[in-house]
This record gives structure tokens, C-alpha cells and sequence, in this order.
């Protein structure tokens, strides 16, 4: 469900969401191994900065997918930084600028086991797998 519509079911507080950006249709945000780095470095920096955990996430090269335990205003304010870090890579790095819109962002909450959640998200979609975030949180 996109950001305007969603309605929490944790009602402010914490609980479980999987947050993930629009496929981009003819750009990719991760081009390199160096794009994908940056964006691994991106979750770890950022996370100290928001109370927030990151239980796993997936970077695809036109996507991402983020899996996150935290009151729903601090795991959005978490995704707006990592989307806006992520984009100002792109435009400096290709020169694209306008891909990625904070508020283009599909939000499922879940009260299911977070390893269960991942579990079911990888058996719908094998191909895109998540990798589990294993160092330090926010929390």
C-alpha cells in the first residue's frame, strides 16, 4: 500500500514493515559492485541515526526492499534518508537525477515473526533474496 493510504495497524507503535521502492522501468540505481557497496555502507551509516532495526534487505539493480522493526514514522524516516543518500549517488556518479520519490513507496506491515516474513517474501520470489543485516542496529 503506497504512504498516502496506508493505515497503521501498530497505531505509532513498534512493529514490523516491509518497505520497498518502484521498479524503475529504464534506469537502474545499482550499476557497479561499487553501487552496491555504497548502498550497504548507506544502511550501516544510516542506521545510527534512527531507532530503528534492520532485520534484512535486498538491493536490486532497479529496486530495493527494505525489512524493518521500528515505529512506522522512524522506519519511513529511515527509508526517505537511505532513498535520498541512494539518489544522490546515481546523479552524481550517471549524471540521472528524479528516479527515486520518497513518497513512491510500497508499505506492507506485518505481525508474522520477522525470519518468517522473509521466509514467505523469498518462497513467493526466490529470485530475489534478501540478505540478512547482521551488523549493529539503531535500537
Amino acid at each position: 500500500m503506497k504512504r498516502a493510504s496506508f493505515n497503521d495497524p501498530f497505531k505509532g507503535e513498534k512493529g514490523c514493515y516491509h518497505l520497498s521502492s518502484s521498479h524503475l522501468e529504464k534506469q537502474s540505481l545499482f550499476r557497479s559492485d561499487s553501487d552496491f557497496i555504497f548502498g550497504v555502507n548507506t544502511l550501516a551509516l544510516l542506521l545510527s541515526l534512527f531507532d530503528v532495526s534492520l532485520i534484512a534487505y535486498c538491493l536490486m539493480d532497479n529496486h530495493l526492499h527494505l525489512l524493518l522493526n521500528g515505529r512506522l514514522e522512524s522506519c519511513l524516516s529511515f527509508y526517505d534518508r537511505v532513498v535520498l543518500r541512494i539518489a544522490q549517488h546515481s546523479a552524481g556518479q550517471y549524471g540521472i537525477s528524479g528516479i527515486l520519490n520518497c513518497e513512491d513507496v510500497d508499505i506492507v506491515a506485518t505481525t508474522d515473526n520477522p525470519e518468517d516474513t522473509c521466509s514467505k517474501i523469498i518462497e513467493y520470489k526466490p529470485e530475489m533474496v534478501f540478505a540478512k543485516y547482521d551488523f549493529g542496529t539503531g535500537m
